[in-house]
């Protein structure tokens, strides 16, 4: 689910996407959504208003936020494998086929496409993971534990850097990009993927990373 300007956005059910208002429970809107029951993500973008959801059937479909009407759906190459990420006027996810994906926001046109260097492959327990976007880089992860930095206008690689494992989670913050895994954090300069320090986790489990704003 995603929490966005006082709605929660999630799928109750196996083909829609509802819109439930926090402040009393009811529904604000909810919206087919063309896919079959086993796997729907979804993304909200609080700066264009709208909410992206993808599904098995290798599309991205954008929605109004407040009323829950269809705006655009771009075919891409295979099943999304990543939370929908979105930030400003672009979209972003990384397909089966290890293609990452830079969509238009304003009517889903493709920005560019980025090859990843092997097939991705992720089960979809680990599918809660999103594209992160920095002052110039998208950052995100693949099935072979590697982290990708790529210029978010040109889609172009700066750099790419072994975590080894799987992320759990991802965030940037203060030019550093923050990684858990199973059992680590570790912090990359976001700039050069140079590693600055690793922590190692008491416990063999999903954590959890934020902040405070």
């Amino acid at each position: 689910f995603r929490l966005w300007d006082d709605t929660l956005y999630t799928r109750l059910d196996s083909n829609r996407l509802h819109a439930v208002n926090t402040f009393d429970g009811s529904s604000r809107w909810s919206a087919a959504i063309d896919t079959d029951e086993r796997f729907v993500q979804a993304s909200v973008s609080s700066e264009q208003g709208r909410v992206y959801a993808s599904g098995p059937g290798g599309s991205i479909t954008a929605y109004s936020a407040t009323i829950g009407e269809e705006r655009w759906q771009t075919a891409v190459s295979s099943e999304p494998t990543t939370m929908v990420g979105s930030h400003n006027d672009s979209v972003y996810t990384l397909t089966e086929d290890g293609e990452f994906y830079a969509l238009n926001a304003h009517d889903g046109s493709e920005k560019w496409m980025f090859q990843t260097i092997g097939d991705d492959g992720w089960s979809t327990s680990e599918r809660n993971v999103a594209p992160v976007v920095g002052d110039d880089l998208v950052y995100f992860p693949d099935s072979d534990n590697q982290l990708y930095a790529i210029d978010r206008n040109s889609g172009d690689l700066v750099w790419r850097e072994d975590i080894r494992d799987r992320a759990r989670g991802v965030v940037v913050a203060d030019d550093v990009v923050y990684i858990t895994t199973s059992n680590r954090c570790v912090a990359l300069d976001a700039e050069s993927g140079t590693q600055l320090w690793e922590y190692l986790l008491p416990f063999d489990d999903r954590p959890l990373i934020g902040g405070l704003t």
